[in-house]
Order: C-alpha cells, then structure tokens, then sequence
C-alpha cells in the first residue's frame, strides 16, 4: 500500500530531529549560553509580581510579517523568562530545504513536524512557558489552519498571550533586507515587506482574550522582551 506525502515525512523527521538534537540544536539558548546575570533576577521577579511561582505554564504566540523581529525579541523573551522558543522558520525549513515550495508534500511536511512539536510542547513541565513566532494574516487558508493549531495547543497549554509585531514600513524594507536574514535562510523581499503595509493586510488573533500591540520601530529586542513581560504581568492576567 503506497504511502502518502504526509505518511513519508512522518518517517523521515525522526531522524532530523535525531540528528539536531545530537548537535545541540534543539538545546534552547539560555540552557546552550547561561543569560546575563540580570535575567535570572529578572526572571524571579517576574515570577513573584505574577504569582507564578508555582506554575508558569503559558503560550506566547508572537505574530508579524517578515522583518518586524519576531525571531530575536523571542530569542530575549526566553532570556527574560526561561521556558522554550519554537520559531517558525525551524518549524518549516525541513520542507524548504526537501520539497517544492507550496506543493502538497510542503504542506504535509509542516503539519507533520507540527504533529512532533506539538507532543513534545504538550509534554513539558508545567513550569516553562513556550513562545511560538508565526506570520499569520486574515484571509489565508493556510495561516487559518496553523491559526487553529495555535488555539488547540493553548487548550493544552494556556493561557494564550497574543502579540503582534509590527514597525513602520521604511524600518522594515531596512530589515528585511539585511544580510543577517540570508544567512538563516530567511527571506530578503524588500517588496514583500512593502506590499503588507500598501494592502493593509491584518494579522490573525486580534480576537484572542489576550492581545498585544507592539510597534518595535525604535525598540531593541530586549526592550521588546521587556514590554512583553510586563504587559503579561499587568495586564495579560486571566481573561474576565
């Protein structure tokens, strides 16, 4: 009996994550490289302000189109809290990198190491928060289904905090096109970053119980990272 697209990458994606995780890659940075000596006072003290000293579980969904800075404020949120950074480019470079763009093995691809990620998500302490990066926009068929699989992930892991990132279009053609972007096989489409603004395109979880924001024009990522903790702090506390 002939195995579907889905079926076979099901097969071979054991052993990538085999292989990445005998070279270290799948190690979070803070575990990889201990953060400054601040994070963890910071870390503490975000623990006490929220009351989440004994349980820190949450779902950090944080959502923008190319070159707002998902990846790097992910990269100092996990600094500032601890817990694991799944971001979308390692959930969808295997597909990349071994079928055609959009062609159903693609999308079987990324469902399948979905399939991987979310059992190993669902199965961690209840004390580490995750933070997922996507580009999610309303009207989309394919960002609707990885939208769902967001929600269904926050049933299990929750509660969901929801932030959009954005900055203005001439800082984002600045960092869409840097040279750091084509080294991690992101993509460097100056008309890309432009066309989202010219057509106003909206983001997917405005509707979310939870939801921030954040124009990172003239902030760096840690100050980024900062903001996001206080506001889940403040006022991302459980929904009334």
């Amino acid at each position: 009996m002939a195995c579907t697209n889905q079926e076979q990458a099901r097969d071979e994606i054991p052993r990538l994550f085999a292989f990445r995780a005998a070279v270290g890659l799948t190690t979070s940075r803070s575990e990889k490289n201990p953060p400054r000596k601040y994070a963890d006072a910071t870390k503490v003290q975000f623990d006490e302000r929220a009351g989440l000293t004994q349980s820190r579980a949450m779902l950090i969904f944080l959502n923008g189109f190319p070159g707002t800075g998902k990846l790097t404020i992910g990269q100092a949120l996990m600094d500032r809290l601890g817990g694991r950074l799944l971001d979308v480019h390692t959930q969808m470079n295997i597909a990349y990198a071994l079928t055609e763009f959009k062609s159903p093995a693609f999308y079987d691809t990324v469902r399948a190491v979905w399939d991987i990620a979310d059992g190993l998500i669902t199965s961690l302490p209840d004390d580490t928060p995750v933070i997922l990066t996507d580009a999610l926009r309303e009207g989309s068929d394919w960002s609707a289904e990885a939208w769902a699989r967001i929600e269904r992930l926050a049933e299990a892991r929750g509660p969901l905090y929801v932030v959009h990132v954005h900055c203005d279009p001439d800082e984002n053609v600045r960092r869409i096109g840097s040279a750091g972007r084509e080294a991690m096989a992101k993509s460097r489409k100056r008309a890309l970053a432009l066309q989202y603004h010219e057509e106003g395109q909206l983001l997917m979880g405005r509707d979310a119980d939870r939801v921030l924001s954040l124009d990172t024009t003239e902030l760096t990522a840690e100050e980024c990272a900062e903001a996001i903790a206080d506001w889940i702090v403040t006022k991302g506390g459980p929904a009334q």
